[in-house]
């Protein structure tokens, strides 16, 4: 059969009819859209008739203040605006930074080139008129302070009797970043107010302090005896603040010897054993100096001078902090101190580095402490000589791509010896499981590939971002 102009022409009008008809037929129903999975937002804060589509997550917080008396603690709660502020961007949400401005230690530059935080930093006076009138034109729902022990000092009361006044409709709930647990006496009436009215989340650095709280608040709870305490109800969580530094991708040290190793914190012999180094240090250079760099101990100068044409670059220990510390005068030349580093020189000095040594000098860190240095080094690229009882401790840096283990019955000092020496001879009484690890050790090496750390924080990133989505849906 053969088809007129005409009869062609009638034919593509009814089938363009029909396909229109069925594409309204299909746009109508609602498991047509839903299978599309998105959703129509309003921003809120231009009132603007602009509908966009989001991700079937809807947050039930859009108007975020993040807020911090202290004058530190920016590089954790920082990470978690940038995360908020991606996450709340295509629902039309907003967040705001009330913190002490200027930043310290030029940390400013780290927020411009990472670009932390979209809105200007405000002064955190701003901070309780805002609470208790608007921000950017609506109320405040959802406030998360920096630094637990001691912003809810600064503003827990007057937050509560906001709280109070507010319409039901209107309420906010309260998040902090928790640091030591240890510290909850400071505010311990705080922690039960907000609690009672059912809103608080601790976020933690790492799992082991969730964990120390989670432990503290049901102890608080069975203390109680009282149905409206609520301490069972707070919400924890765990929000690992390392930043995407635009670092190299190589590793500087081509010599295959580890020769930059580094303590960072605080100059406190609570906080790192600066003494054991030290002693330890003294001991393995003077038995065998040229393994570690060094001419045999003269005894006119006084210290440990380096050889010069050495085969194996000398080993130095950097300490990098701020505060008062008194360093042994035969070690004047293997022992530096960087002292109040501005924050961009700080991450390029650690970059430099070839190893990490946390060591803690009680078991606070492993406890109820979160020590910076574990994220700081994996955002640095840079490998941690640890134990395994560190490794159970921060969970996130369980992982052969960012850490090397030693047995605890081989020290910091020790293990570096080997692997400057690449020899391992079993003492007599040694336990098998003691030998395996150490020749576990050195066959596994020192140095970690660029690749495994970028991995490892994009994960960390994920599971991040799956804590900020919770804390906005008020999970």
């Amino acid at each position: 059969m053969s088809f007129t102009p005409a009869m062609r022409t009638r034919l593509s009008i009814y089938a363009l009819a029909l396909v229109t008809f069925l594409t309204v037929f299909l746009f109508i129903q609602p498991s047509f859209l839903d299978s599309f999975s998105t959703t129509p937002v309003i921003n809120r804060f231009t009132r603007s008739n602009t509908h966009y589509y989001a991700p079937p997550f809807q947050p039930s917080y859009l108007n975020v203040a993040v807020a911090s008396m202290f004058p530190f603690h920016e590089d954790v709660y920082l990470p978690i605006v940038q995360q908020m502020e991606s996450v709340l961007d295509p629902h039309g949400g907003r967040v705001q930074v009330y913190s002490p401005i200027p930043l310290q230690y030029g940390f400013q530059e780290i927020v411009d080139a990472l670009e932390l935080s979209r809105e200007d930093i405000i002064n955190p006076e701003e901070f309780m008129p805002a609470l208790q009138s608007t921000q950017f034109g609506v109320p405040i729902d959802l406030v998360l302070l920096g630094t637990c022990e001691y912003d809810f000092r600064q503003w827990g009361k007057e937050m509560l009797a906001i709280w109070d006044t507010r319409p039901e409709d209107e309420k906010f709930e309260v998040a902090c970043v928790g640091h030591n647990v240890s510290d909850v006496h400071f505010w311990r009436e705080d922690l039960a107010g907000w609690a009672q009215r059912g809103v608080l989340r601790i976020l933690a650095i790492s799992e082991h302090v969730e964990q120390a709280y989670h432990d503290l608040l049901q102890d608080l709870g069975d203390q109680s005896r009282s149905a409206d305490v609520g301490f069972e109800y707070v919400r924890t969580g765990v929000y690992v603040p390392i930043l995407d530094l635009p670092l190299r991708k190589h590793r500087p040290n081509s010599r295959g010897v580890i020769s930059q190793a580094v303590v960072q914190g605080f100059f406190d012999p609570d906080r790192r054993d600066y003494k054991r180094l030290f002693n330890e240090l003294i001991k393995v250079i003077l038995e065998s100096p040229r393994i570690w760099g060094y001419q045999e101990y003269p005894e006119r100068t006084g210290s440990f001078d380096a050889i010069l044409d050495s085969s194996l670059p000398p080993f130095q220990l950097n300490l990098i902090g701020g505060g008062y510390l008194e360093v042994p005068p035969i070690l004047k030349n293997v022992v530096r101190i960087h002292e109040s580093l501005d924050y961009p020189e700080f991450y390029a000095l650690m970059e430099q580095m070839d190893i990490v040594l946390p060591a803690f000098a009680s078991n606070t860190y492993f406890d109820n402490v979160a020590s910076s240095t574990v994220a700081m080094a994996i955002e640095c690229n840079v490998p941690l000589l640890v134990t395994r009882r560190f490794r159970e401790s921060y969970n996130y840096a369980n992982d052969e791509r960012v850490v090397v283990t030693r047995p605890q019955g081989l020290s910091e000092i020790e293990a570096i010896k080997l692997f400057r020496t690449h020899h391992f001879s079993p003492s007599p009484g040694d336990l098998p499981q003691y030998v395996d690890d150490v020749n576990r050790m050195l066959s596994d090496g020192w140095n970690r590939p660029m690749k495994g750390f970028e991995t490892l924080k994009s994960e960390v990133s994920s599971r991040n971002e799956d804590v900020v989505r919770k804390m906005l849906s008020g999970e």
